[in-house]
């Protein structure tokens, strides 16, 4: 009968050791480290009951399953708090990216400033057309940006939405490739502009 207890007090440290070694070796890992925190919880548990009830016999497997136990909860505090502080760095750099991005668009386009755009001939390759780098440099960077090649012929279509601050204001211009490699102005559409 003796024995039998003897056999149940080592059995309880020994599934404190192994369950501590389970939330070690899984506490580092990003989502399962919450299932390693279980297991390192219910490690340590084992072992402090295995440590109270070995009062009078060798403790040795029960304070190992205990330390490994103890471990494992340190590393998975630890390393949640490294994962949440990148998390929230890469948030704020993704949002302060597009707080950026709408600056861009500071210049706001007025009906004075489309009327005054010059257009080429769409049949002379868009010569004396306005250039779209000198429109992206004056009115920053358009919301959207669409290529395609139709005849032989390289085409964009930039548009600038909310243009003066409203809803519904848009310009959309159509640029014509050069030889030089620019896109000159041949076609524009706007909304809303005042």
């Amino acid at each position: 009968m003796e024995e039998n207890k003897n056999n149940e007090r080592k059995t309880l440290a020994i599934l404190a050791i192994v369950f501590g070694s389970i939330g070690l070796a899984f506490s580092w890992v990003p989502i399962i480290n919450n299932l390693a925190a279980i297991f390192a919880f219910a490690g340590a548990v084992m072992g402090i009951i295995a440590l109270l009830l070995n009062r009078k016999s060798k403790k040795t497997k029960s304070i190992i399953g205990l330390v490994l136990s103890v471990v494992a909860i340190v590393i998975v505090l630890v390393t949640q708090s490294s994962y949440s502080k990148a998390w929230d760095k890469a948030v704020d750099n993704a949002t302060s990216t597009s707080k950026s991005d709408s600056k861009t668009t500071a210049t706001k386009w007025t009906q004075a400033d489309f009327d005054a755009l010059k257009k080429g001939d769409m049949m002379a390759g868009a010569e004396g057309g306005d250039k779209l780098s000198d429109l992206t440099d004056k009115y920053g960077k358009p919301s959207t940006t669409t290529e395609a090649t139709v005849n032989n012929m390289d085409t964009k279509t930039v548009m600038w939405s909310n243009t003066n601050g409203s809803a519904g204001s848009n310009v959309t211009l159509q640029f014509m490739k050069a030889n030089d490699g620019s896109y000159l102005l041949y076609s524009s559409a706007s909304t809303g502009l005042k």
